[in-house]
């Protein structure tokens, strides 16, 4: 929890705006959740931060371009 913390110190001082600021805590709160859930789907996603599926791409290939996540594999289609 204390480097999540450091990570939202940072992301405060760094003068972002607010839209920018909650990207960044999306993505600090996924990857959190990842790193304890381990791999999950889009929609897993979705459903755990009540977010939209354009939303949970958006943030995940962020994530993936950072080099934080690494995509893996394809699930069924619905």
């Amino acid at each position: 929890m204390e480097d999540q913390n450091f990570l939202v110190q940072q992301s405060q001082q760094t003068g972002l705006s607010n839209v920018q600021r909650k990207k960044t805590l999306q993505k600090i709160s996924i990857l959190q959740y990842l790193y304890f859930q381990g791999a999950k789907t889009n929609s897993e996603l979705c459903e755990a931060f009540n977010i939209s599926s354009p939303t949970s791409i958006r943030l995940l290939n962020q994530l993936i371009k950072e080099g934080w996540i690494l995509k893996e594999g394809r699930g069924k289609s619905a």
